[in-house]
């Protein structure tokens, strides 16, 4: 997706303190995660399903955390905890996806990311975003 340096500091300085705040100990917890385990799965041999394992364990670990808080009286800082290493693993497994934009010839997903941007997600600004087109390259409507 195409964001643009402008565009990403507009959308963060405009985000309420307390999304910014959960934001930064995610960006936080990724550089502990990458100190802690610099490669990624991927450069050790492992593949796109096995990068989204990890996301999904963690996100396991959430879940986990807020059953234990609602019926076993488990502690609220462990369900947050357990989200903000839950969405670090997400973009860490972002970064390292192909790229829906450069690999669109190897990427089959790209076509349908296409179609739910220009098509679901607030029409053309959202075409742009993904693809920089001022029309839906698959022809459909923008809005």
């Amino acid at each position: 997706m195409r964001l643009t340096k402008e565009l990403c500091e507009h959308a963060f300085s405009s985000a309420p303190l307390e999304v910014q705040q959960w934001v930064i100990a995610m960006i936080q917890e990724l550089n502990a995660a990458n100190e802690k385990h610099p490669l990624t799965v991927l450069e050790m041999g492992g593949d796109h399903v096995s990068s989204a394992a990890v996301v999904v364990e963690e996100a396991g670990e959430l879940i986990k955390s807020a059953l234990q808080f609602t019926f076993e009286g488990g502690r609220c800082y462990d369900m947050h905890k357990e989200a903000v290493q839950t969405g670090a693993m997400a973009i860490k497994f972002l970064l390292n996806a192909p790229d829906p934009v450069k690999d669109r010839e190897e990427n089959q997903a790209a076509g349908q990311l296409e179609e739910f941007y220009c098509k679901r997600e607030n029409g053309l600004a959202r075409c742009r975003a993904f693809c920089g087109q001022d029309k839906c390259k698959k022809g459909g409507s923008r809005g």
